[in-house]
């Protein structure tokens, strides 16, 4: 059903056909419905649909859900994000609600918990990339246990030091050392020098040019023409 006929045919259930809740309706439908619509592959692309009840009548949809407390509240799929526009697992919530509620959320579980880590980090003091810092080192359970004084500490062979203190030894910032160890793991990332890592760079560039050189060297001579 096209969406340009439901708005004909249901315009009388709002004035004018613009109050929050009915474009809201509107929009619901023509994700999961119009595949032209940019959203479309997030919604009706990967299965989600309208249930009937609500695809057939703007009434039934703002009898079962309600006007929206505020102009800025949104149809959230809740509890399951995964699941149909339908009753029992629609809500309006604030902006913030639905983010935590969507996909690209990185839900942990802890104690029987599960919340978004976002979350997690604003109930032990610690910013969003603190937390992503622990436990890229430790576990969850230590990530959310430790207060906030205590900075994360990278064990390798018989010393344990703090991400600062082996960025201070090795003569390094602390990016570049959450840089080396994630392109390149804990032994290589402490391991390596920074000395060592241009003269690496420059060796390997010197044989890149050695090689082209000599490639070209091996090439036969192309034999030139004279002008008569």
């Amino acid at each position: 059903m096209k969406i340009k006929r439901l708005h004909q045919e249901r315009i009388g259930h709002c004035v004018g056909g613009k109050s929050k809740a009915y474009r809201t309706w509107l929009n619901m439908i023509s994700r999961c419905t119009n595949s032209k619509v940019g959203c479309y592959s997030d919604y009706g692309g990967r299965g989600i649909k309208v249930c009937d009840r609500w695809l057939n009548s703007f009434a039934a949809f703002i009898s079962d859900m309600g006007d929206p407390p505020s102009p800025k509240h949104q149809i959230d799929r809740w509890p399951n994000n995964d699941g149909n526009y339908e009753p029992g697992n629609c809500r309006w919530a604030t902006a913030s609600e639905n983010i935590r509620n969507s996909r690209s959320v990185r839900l942990i579980t802890f104690n029987s918990q599960t919340k978004p880590l976002g979350d997690w980090a604003k109930e032990i003091g610690l910013t969003h990339c603190g937390l992503i810092r622990r436990l890229r080192f430790w576990t969850v359970e230590k990530a959310l246990t430790h207060s906030k004084i205590h900075a994360p500490v990278i064990t390798h062979g018989a010393e344990s030091k703090t991400v600062s203190e082996w960025a201070k030894s090795l003569g390094l910032t602390m990016n570049a050392i959450h840089f080396r160890i994630k392109n390149w793991g804990i032994e290589k990332a402490l391991t390596t020098s920074r000395i060592e890592e241009p003269e690496r760079k420059k060796r390997a560039m010197e044989a890149r040019i050695k090689q082209a050189f000599e490639a070209r060297q091996s090439k036969p001579n192309k034999p030139t023409l004279k002008k008569v």
